[in-house]
């Protein structure tokens, strides 16, 4: 009797709805450590995003620190953003394909490099407007009235004014070989 009972308990357990039940052998997980470089990307990652978001509740509070900006939205995006992204490449990249990194030294020089870069460049924004460096846009846009008088004003010679028609009276040659 105890045979026919494990007979069914056999049975029982090799079908499961409807479907042939396949063992399998158990499978060892082997963990893979993340190297010190990966961790430390995504680690970068928050710390710029902590920073970030520091600075875009002090600009809230305080509507002078407008000017800050820049420094913000790259502590943001490059800083939080791109840090994750490198830090989950370095990671996922080597074992979707197969391939071990060739070079740590170079994923090393890589977190340093991007993460000195990246604070350079935010000290560099929140400098700027302490140190008198101009935005990127050089001149200011026109409004449309000064830009119709400006051209519309004109020398003898029916040029449209430009700074050095208003000081010499010539106008500037438009080549310049041409006298």
């Amino acid at each position: 009797m105890s045979g026919e009972r494990a007979a069914v308990i056999v049975r029982l357990s090799s079908f499961h709805s409807s479907q042939q039940f396949v063992p399998s052998a158990p499978v060892a997980r082997v963990e893979t450590p993340m190297d010190w470089y990966v961790k430390a990307f995504i680690r970068a990652s928050l710390l710029w995003f902590t920073g970030g978001i520091a600075l875009g509740l002090a600009m809230a509070v305080h509507h002078a620190w407008v000017v800050y900006r820049p420094a913000h939205a790259h502590m943001n995006v490059v800083g939080f953003l791109t840090m994750m992204v490198f830090g989950v490449g370095y990671q996922l990249l080597p074992r979707l394909f197969g391939h071990k990194i060739q070079s740590r030294a170079l994923a090393i020089a890589h977190w340093w490099l991007a993460n000195v870069g990246l604070a350079l460049m935010v000290l560099g924004f929140v400098l700027s407007p302490h140190i008198g460096i101009k935005s990127a846009r050089l001149h200011q846009p026109e409004d449309r009235s000064s830009r119709s008088a400006r051209l519309l004003s004109s020398t003898t010679s029916g040029a449209p004014s430009t700074p050095l028609t208003r000081v010499t009276g010539r106008a500037r040659p438009h080549h310049p070989l041409a006298r």
